[in-house]
């Protein structure tokens, strides 16, 4: 975890952290969620790129997905949660993302887009029971977040990992979207 957010977990871990409308979490929640979230991303297989995307509203897990992927070495994508499933495959299959991060407002669109982007990891929260309602998708289909997170380490990432930038696409106003 960052230095500063390790520092304050050390001092304050029951201080809320980080809080959107569904949760709040405490520092020491932020620092477990972090490092668990950049012992997975280290040992995914992610390609030459190196890259994972989140195609998400904005919550608590959105930034953590971020963050720990940063954190994890990779380079994370942002996929503006507005875009069809055929917007979103595009830059999946563009930027060479492997995993991708969901949450209930994309799922649907998100599992679709990884299908046609061949992207095997589809990693979601607050998905399951929506999951089990969709035509055409499988229980097995996301992988949810909390249990994602149950298979990695709360060891901090080691310190020489040297996170990527961030990709960026524009709005593509004059064709597909540029990264």
């Amino acid at each position: 975890m960052p230095h500063f957010a390790k520092t304050r977990a050390a001092a304050a871990p029951d201080e809320i952290a980080l809080r959107d409308p569904g949760q709040e979490l405490t520092w020491s929640d932020v620092d477990d969620a972090l490092n668990r979230c950049a012992d997975l991303i280290l040992a995914a297989d992610l390609g030459p790129a190196n890259r994972v995307a989140v195609f998400a509203e904005n919550a608590a897990e959105t930034a953590l997905a971020h963050l720990g992927a940063l954190l994890g070495g990779a380079s994370s994508v942002p996929v503006n949660f507005h875009l069809t499933a055929d917007e979103a495959a595009y830059i999946l299959e563009d930027s060479q993302s492997r995993i991708l991060f969901v949450g209930p407002e994309t799922v649907e669109r998100g599992v679709a887009a990884a299908r046609a982007a061949g992207v095997d990891t589809v990693i979601g929260w607050n998905c399951s029971d929506l999951v089990d309602t969709i035509e055409g998708i499988d229980a097995d289909a996301v992988i949810d977040w909390h249990d994602w997170l149950a298979q990695g380490s709360t060891d901090d990432p080691p310190d020489d990992v040297v996170p990527l930038p961030n990709l960026l696409y524009t709005s593509g106003t004059t064709g597909r979207p540029k990264g």
